[in-house]
């Protein structure tokens, strides 16, 4: 009687063990994709990070053709002809 009680406990232990590796197995495939999606989502942001520089240097390089060509323009002067 007792030894079919281990028995039992045994297999309800291993039962247990058996549904707590699917389920780790299970948050562990969507962990895996959690990263991917992360590691896409970084790579994205290092894109949109090196664009964001790569304007910033050309606004900055027209911000001083304007400034140039303004100062260019005010120095002009209507002449009459006639």
């Amino acid at each position: 009687m007792e030894v079919e009680l281990v028995k039992r406990r045994d297999a309800d232990h291993t039962q247990a063990l058996e549904t707590k590796k699917e389920e780790l197995e299970t948050l562990k495939s969507e962990l895996d994709a959690q990263t991917v999606i992360l590691n896409e989502t970084r790579g994205i942001e290092i894109e949109m990070r090196n664009k964001l520089e790569e304007n910033q240097k050309i606004m900055a390089e027209n911000q001083k053709r304007l400034r140039y060509w303004q100062e260019k323009l005010n120095k002009l002067t209507v002449q009459n002809i006639g």
